[in-house]
């Protein structure tokens, strides 16, 4: 049952809150006093189409919000809490907002959700009787239950029993094809691993690739004897000053000059 309803923006209705109680309400009004616009948010509140020609001037866009008391065995509300949706002390809070731009937005019990599931709760909490607005009779479905409804106990113990068995055989053809599924990866998986193991064996790491040997390096060959004379010119190593070397580009132009001509002076006599 819908307990509350709340419109805001649309058409010549600024802000309004409608409390609704057990039994029947009555909505009256003169002309041009909204009305229409509250059968109107109740067709958006349950999925209705979403015209954007119906937003209030000046407003961003339009807002309708509800309160609906739902059974626990409702399958609209089951398919509600599989979506996410949540319970406030047994009732479902619904939303439909509307922009300008024909943007539409759908929430129920706080989790956003297709105007579908907003027209299966409609489907068993609410009925709209108007011009042209009674069509839940040309539903299949609901012929189904009228014709259920009428025939009475007599075929609503055999129909329970029905729904009870066609429900397992619908787990059970679930898992079944889950595990068929599953199967089917893992014969895959293991093709493509025997695959992987003939191409390794194809190419044999063992064997194709050499033993690796341990290079021993020749002994160095004989040095050549130098006569005294030549090991007589031969230059004298130069002595390393204990001094700390300097960088060439700090050193002074008369120090540099002197080490130069040093340096000449021993090639000269190593070259004779």
């Amino acid at each position: 049952m819908l307990e509350e309803i709340r419109i805001r923006g649309l058409g010549v209705i600024d802000d309004a809150v409608l409390e609704l109680a057990p039994g029947l309400t009555v909505l009256t009004g003169e002309t041009g006093a909204g009305k229409t616009m509250v059968v109107t948010g109740l067709g958006l509140l349950f999925g209705g189409r979403a015209d954007s020609g119906v937003v209030r001037l000046g407003i961003d866009r339009a807002l309708v919000e509800g309160r609906l008391q739902v059974a626990a065995n409702d399958p609209a509300t089951e398919r509600a809490l599989e979506a996410g949706a949540e319970l406030d002390d047994g009732a479902l809070l619904l939303a439909r907002s509307l922009t300008g731009e024909g943007r539409s937005r759908a929430y129920v019990g706080g989790r956003a959700v297709p105007a579908s599931l907003l027209a299966d709760l409609a489907e068993t909490n609410l009925a709209v009787h108007g011009q042209s607005d009674q069509s839940r009779l040309l539903r299949p479905t609901h012929q189904r239950d009228a014709l259920d409804r009428y025939a009475g106990t007599t075929v609503a113990t055999p129909f329970a029993a029905y729904l009870a068995a066609f429900t397992e055989l619908r787990a059970l053809d679930d898992e079944l094809g889950e595990l068929t599924t599953r199967s089917r990866e893992r014969a895959q998986e293991a093709d493509l691993l025997r695959f992987g193991l003939e191409e390794i064996e194809a190419v044999d790491p063992r064997t194709a690739w050499p033993t690796p040997t341990r290079c021993v390096r020749p002994p160095p060959a004989p040095t050549m004897r130098c006569s005294a004379r030549a090991t007589a010119r031969k230059a004298p190593t130069p002595q390393r000053s204990s001094r700390p070397r300097r960088r060439a580009w700090q050193w002074p132009a008369r120090t540099t000059r002197h080490w130069l001509l040093s340096r000449a002076g021993w090639a000269r006599s190593a070259i004779c």
